[in-house]
């Protein structure tokens, strides 16, 4: 699982705490005869000629498959989607284009909303989150950053990747097995997170504090041991996200920031593009009868890698 689609289901996993989602369904067409969309594909809608990376959808899971797929043909087909957040910033109008990210094998590129995107609303709870934003870096207590994150609603919310780790720790110095392996080829990672929740009222310090430890409180508890989330969204591997500490962050006339810091686990398998040559392959020849015999009857050659 990468850090771009465990960000996204970390984002799927605050929904509840900013209302419905919108919701809708994509023509999508296949760039040969036939392909498929995958559960929890994202895509993106392009509005005024940008990417409007706040009304990301995902693709939901198909009943009728075994992997939640969508089958696609090249006149085009039907893909229900929700938006990953909550609130009225995944409502998109009719006829609206989105790019699915990151591109789909034997999908075309963008597909299009018909009849639109719609149902987000906030829920008017207290304390309810506005916006949830990704972001590449966030580690210095600078309200310039946050204008470059685009935050614009409050309270709100942004989401920072910060580093990944093996679980078990470093290489080992010795040859052996690590503890962390699921497999060959497999390790278990340990990606960590940075939430920063901005809280901005102008009315009270009462009021914005009261605000700020109600919305602290209520993502602990959406994020601890979540491990999937709308439909099968996966947040972590067992036992689930860690929150690994909580803190003020920085505090202005007007506005209190604060941190959350949780974990998430991974499975990282490795990716091979490698073509082997001719000579690195040797053929077997097994025969059915003892040699000698009449007739010898051989199986076909079987072809062995021998790296």
């Amino acid at each position: 699982m990468s850090t771009a689609q465990n960000a996204r289901a970390i984002q799927a996993a605050l929904q509840p705490l900013m209302g419905p989602a919108a919701s809708g369904v994509l023509t999508v067409h296949s760039s040969g005869a036939t392909g498929s969309v995958p559960f929890g594909a994202c895509a993106i809608p392009i509005a005024g000629g940008a990417l409007a990376e706040e009304g990301t959808v995902f693709a939901t899971r198909n009943a009728a498959t075994a992997d939640g797929s969508w089958p696609v043909v090249l006149a085009g087909s039907p893909v229900p989607v929700q938006a990953l957040s909550g609130g009225p910033a995944g409502n998109q109008d009719a006829a609206t284009a989105y790019r699915w990210d990151p591109p789909l094998p034997g999908i075309e590129a963008t597909s299009v909303a018909a009849a639109g995107v719609a149902g987000g609303s906030l829920s008017g709870a207290y304390a309810g989150l506005r916006q949830v934003r990704l972001y590449k870096a966030l580690t210095q207590a600078s309200f310039e950053q946050f204008l470059r994150a685009q935050l614009s609603q409050f309270p709100g919310a942004v989401l920072a990747w910060e580093s990944s780790t093996p679980l078990d720790g470093p290489m080992a110095a010795a040859p052996g097995p690590r503890q962390a392996r699921v497999g060959r080829g497999r390790f278990l990672y340990r990606h960590t997170w940075s939430l920063f929740l901005v809280e901005s009222r102008l009315d009270s310090e009462a009021e914005r504090r009261r605000e700020g430890d109600t919305l602290r409180d209520d993502v602990i508890e959406t994020l601890f041991g979540t491990m999937r989330v709308r439909g099968g969204l996966r947040v972590s591997n067992e036992p689930g996200a860690e929150v690994l500490e909580a803190r003020v962050f920085a505090v202005t006339p007007s506005s209190y920031v604060d941190l959350v810091r949780f974990g998430t686990i991974a499975t990282v398998e490795h990716r091979s593009s490698a073509d082997y040559n001719d000579w690195l392959t040797t053929q077997l020849r097994q025969q059915t009868a003892p040699q000698g015999a009449s007739p010898p009857l051989d199986l076909p050659d079987v072809t062995i890698p021998m790296t």
